[in-house]
């Protein structure tokens, strides 16, 4: 077996050298018993698997925020304000949104 990297030697997989490997996420979705997790965190294609993310509850989360910080960024004295520092009129900064 000349010429084959080490991990390719034996029979075995080498699951040390997949868990780092970029390409081989479907195999460690597949066998996520067997992920060297020390070794997953230097695999940028995985960072779904080491922090899942539940993203409805995220966005249920923030939904309060993000009507908020909605509420404070178009409050019409802001873009008055911001408008009057841009040396613009408010119609003028209306057109450019």
């Amino acid at each position: 077996m000349l010429g084959y990297p080490y991990y390719m030697m034996n029979k075995k997989v080498d699951w040390t050298y997949l868990s780092r490997n970029l390409n081989a996420i479907h195999l460690l979705e597949k066998y996520p018993e067997k992920i060297y997790w020390n070794q997953l965190s230097c695999n940028p294609n995985a960072i779904h698997l080491l922090a899942p993310l539940n993203h409805e509850k995220m966005k249920e989360n923030m939904k309060e925020f993000y009507e908020e910080l909605v509420a404070y960024v178009f409050n019409p004295q802001r873009l008055v304000r911001f408008a009057t520092h841009l040396g613009i009129t408010f119609d003028e900064l209306n057109e450019l949104y």
